[in-house]
């Protein structure tokens, strides 16, 4: 299977956006972590999970993790990890960039 990134751009850019509601009104781009935004970009990202038909768990820190198993046999592994939350006005892409890039 080819990647093109051109037919993907629209898909980034309109989860980008959905992902970056989820702030702080008086400080934007603030998803503190255990705040409402944070659990609203959590319910966000669970629904986003179920959408493209992942395996929904999480570890026993609290992460959650989306699991795509592959249609081939295989024990090769592939990891990519990102957070919701974000630093105070962390900017548009702390911790966007990654969890975008997974999906």
């Amino acid at each position: 299977m080819k990647f093109d990134i051109v037919s993907n751009v629209p898909y980034i850019e309109e989860k980008i956006k959905d992902l970056e509601k989820f702030t702080e009104k008086r400080r934007p781009f603030t998803r503190l972590v255990f705040s409402q935004e944070f659990y609203d970009a959590r319910a966000w990202l669970t629904d986003q999970f179920k959408s493209l038909g992942l395996l929904i768990s999480t570890d026993e820190a609290g992460n959650l993790i989306g699991t795509l198993n592959s249609k081939n046999h295989t024990d090769k592994i592939v990891m990519i990890g990102s957070h919701i939350d974000t630093v105070p006005s962390g900017g548009r892409y702390d911790g966007i960039a990654g969890v975008i890039a997974s999906l």
